[in-house]
C-alpha cells in the first residue's frame, strides 16, 4: 500500500515543479515579477524538485 503513495506524491511535486517554472517564464511578461529573479526562482524550484525525487526515489527503489 505504500508502494503506490510514494509514486503518486512524485507526480505531483513534479507537477506543481512543472507549473512554477512556467509561470516563472511568463509572469515577468505580465510585470508581475522582474527578469532579472527569473533564473534564480528557477534554480530554486529545481533544487527543492532534486532534494523531494531523492527522499521519495530512494524509498521506492528500495522496496
Amino acid at each position: 500500500m505504500d508502494n503506490k503513495k510514494h509514486p503518486k506524491n512524485l507526480i505531483i511535486v513534479r507537477l506543481v515543479a512543472t507549473t512554477f517554472i512556467l509561470l516563472s517564464l511568463i509572469l515577468p511578461y505580465f510585470g508581475l515579477m522582474e527578469h532579472s529573479t527569473t533564473p534564480i526562482v528557477i534554480l530554486v524550484i529545481l533544487f527543492v524538485f532534486y532534494i523531494m525525487e531523492n527522499k521519495y526515489g530512494e524509498k521506492t527503489a528500495s522496496e
